[in-house]
């Protein structure tokens, strides 16, 4: 019996600082946000959209897809986006003999022009279209 209410006690005590301490799972950020990236109405294919909060705070990132297609996300542990005001740029790495795709202003949060707004609690589509690269 004494066995019995050992095991059930450590049982209780591990529940309990699991619960306390966590599992490890994933933090939500206010909202959720993904889109697609286009230029000239293609979808670029690869690269990532940084969208850097207007107020500061942490930045969040979407990684592009070949379809264009992207989801974003804080950081490590944390899923989604803080509601609020939002730059955002394209990181884009051009490979050898390869030219930028689209206008070399995106590449910049200043320059790149493009601004969203961030709503809590929704699924906040962003369309992104960029110009075709400089002439």
């Amino acid at each position: 019996m004494k066995r019995h209410v050992t095991l059930l006690a450590l049982s209780l005590v591990s529940a309990l600082v699991l619960n306390a301490v966590g599992c490890g799972g994933t933090q939500s950020a206010g909202a959720t946000a993904s889109g697609t990236v286009t230029v000239s109405g293609q979808p670029l294919t690869r690269g990532l959209v940084q969208l850097v909060p207007k107020g500061g705070g942490p930045s969040s990132f979407g990684t592009i897809q070949e379809d264009g297609s992207f989801q974003v996300a804080t950081t490590a542990g944390v899923s989604g986006i803080e509601p609020g005001e939002y730059g955002a740029y394209i990181d884009y790495a051009v490979e050898d003999g390869e030219s930028l795709p689209f206008h070399r202003k995106y590449t910049s949060e200043v320059d790149s022009g493009l601004t969203y707004t961030i709503q809590e609690d929704q699924d906040n589509v962003l369309a992104i279209e960029l110009e075709g690269p400089d002439k």
